[in-house]
């Protein structure tokens, strides 16, 4: 087993994710794939319908991605100090236990973000509870109103006032925590084409670059086909 360096212990690490109702579907991908470990606990909100039709950047989006960041404060006040949980969107599969490849890549750092295209994911990520983290996400909803949605709003952030505010250690996840953004050079959104790539040996998959609810189940579903879990 990994072992953080902040305890000679294994540490019970905490996974949340939050649905709506128009995202149920997803969280079925996600529970039946979840792999269940001694070490982990399962964390489930139920968030109100605020963006109707569910799809990217329609109008309710921001208003929910406020709930979200809202929520991933909730889980830094309740996760002790120098401890660990992960915040996972709804639309992820789980192909194997992500458990000590999570501590592992983590290492030392504050945040490890997965990756979408080189930048930081808010889809999925490993937080560190300590005052630096709150500072951060504090700073994530109360701006968040300046931009798109969270992921803008955390990247442009972390950026601007990293060393002089934070002084968070970040990193991004390497491959092994796939998503669709990661399938090819392109940036264009899934639109429910047949032949994508991913590669066999990943922990799991995240659909994102998808604009519109009905295609991402129809990619998680089509990934879901490919690993059988």
């Amino acid at each position: 087993m990994y072992r953080l360096n902040i305890t000679e212990e294994i540490q019970s690490m905490k996974i949340y994710t939050f649905f709506t109702d128009s995202h149920k579907p997803m969280l079925k991908f996600f529970m039946d794939s979840f792999k269940f470990n001694e070490n982990i606990d399962l964390i489930i909100r139920y968030m109100p319908q605020q963006c109707e039709a569910g799809d990217f950047m329609t109008p309710g989006w921001n208003d929910t991605m406020k709930r979200k960041v809202q929520y991933v404060l909730d889980s830094l006040d309740v996760t002790p100090e120098g401890e660990v949980f992960v915040h996972s969107d709804c639309d992820v599969l789980f192909i194997k236990d992500c458990y000590e490849q999570i501590i592992s890549e983590m290492g030392d750092s504050d945040i490890i973000f997965q990756s979408d295209q080189g930048e930081l994911c808010m889809g999925f990520f490993a937080c560190k509870s300590s005052d630096s983290t709150r500072k951060f996400f504090t700073d994530v909803l109360d701006n968040l109103h300046r931009y798109y949605h969270d992921q803008e709003a955390a990247r442009k952030i972390l950026k601007a006032n990293n060393e002089s505010t934070y002084q968070l250690k970040t990193k991004l996840f390497s491959n092994q925590f796939f998503n669709y953004g990661m399938n090819s050079k392109k940036t264009k959104y899934y639109q429910g084409e047949e032949n994508i790539v991913v590669p066999d040996d990943i922990c799991m998959f995240h659909a994102n670059f998808c604009d519109k609810r009905d295609n991402k189940i129809k990619l998680l579903d089509k990934v879901k086909s490919k690993f059988n879990v």
